[in-house]
């Protein structure tokens, strides 16, 4: 088993912190680990009440467009997963859920980051505000699951946590 034996923290940004372990591996060689530390997120299968999926077209910097997402967000600092999941669902697209339920929690990326997402199905969405003046949202949509895979399958949805999202309501 891998034991960290030192760690110290590179970078503090607004977002994110970057810390390097060094660590002893199991075949005892000792080796550093950068390792991105990021709040825990929720994600959000939202769907209005005649079964569409509720899509988001933002911005992403890092990937230098915008993209098609279901909605999702970090949780704040004492703030559990579902609390956070009705606050975003409600500033990125200014829905309420009828009905939710956690269809799974899961590692973004854990070769190098500690995110944890919780992705959650709401059900029966309806509209009780606009969306949020500070999100930066291009566009919302509604689609048929049938069409979201046909946006996956032409490249349109590019996003891992949609198309897992897609995937499990397929």
């Amino acid at each position: 088993m891998t034991e960290r034996l030192d760690s110290r923290m590179v970078f503090e940004g607004h977002v994110v912190k970057v810390r390097v372990d060094r660590v002893r591996l199991s075949s005892g060689r000792e080796t550093d680990r950068e390792v991105v530390v990021h709040p825990d997120t929720v994600a959000v299968a939202a769907l209005t009440p005649d079964g569409k999926l509720v899509l988001i077209h933002q911005y992403r910097h890092p990937v230098g467009r915008q993209i098609w997402e279901v909605p999702a967000g970090k949780i704040d600092p004492g703030e559990e997963p579902e609390p956070a999941m009705r606050r975003e669902l409600m500033e990125e697209c200014g829905l309420e859920p009828g009905s939710m339920e956690l269809l799974g929690s899961f590692y973004l990326t854990p070769g190098y980051c500690t995110e944890k997402m919780h992705l959650y199905l709401a059900r029966d969405c309806t509209q009780t505000l606009g969306v949020d003046a500070e999100e930066d949202i291009a566009e919302m949509r509604a689609v048929t699951l049938a069409q979201a895979e046909q946006m996956i399958a032409a490249g349109e949805i590019v996003d891992a946590k949609t198309m897992l999202a897609v995937a499990l309501l397929s």
